[in-house]
């Protein structure tokens, strides 16, 4: 899986152009998100409710997106709290399709594309 994500800014939004590998695991964590109760623990996992937290990730899957910083920051909390989520590596596979090592590296790729070039 492609570990790099181009990020645009358009004005207060940003254009993200994830893989289709990459929107893949989106969709499989998303689903994950979706199938959980909503319940205080997503608000302190995610930044948001469960429903909202879902809502982001389906948005992100939309190839002409554009998602506020706070969206991404959402993205990058379900991703990484989705593998935290899960108690082994074999697990996250199992349900998701993917490794938890996958998740990490693109939530940290969408960070580094909003990183300032040094």
């Amino acid at each position: 899986m492609r570990t790099t994500v181009a990020t645009v800014r358009l004005g207060e939004k940003y254009r993200v152009d994830f893989t289709d590998t990459q929107r893949s695991l989106l969709r499989s964590v998303g689903l994950f998100v979706q199938d959980r109760p909503d319940a205080s623990d997503s608000v302190v996992r995610f930044g948001v409710g469960q429903a909202v937290a879902s809502n982001i990730m389906e948005k992100a899957l939309a190839e002409d997106a554009l998602l506020a910083i706070e969206e991404l920051h959402v993205i990058y909390s379900v991703l990484v709290g989705a593998a935290l989520m899960m108690q082994s590596e074999e697990e996250f596979y199992l349900r998701l399709g993917f490794f938890r090592e996958q998740a990490i590296e693109v939530a940290n790729a969408l960070a580094a594309s909003l990183s300032p070039v040094a």
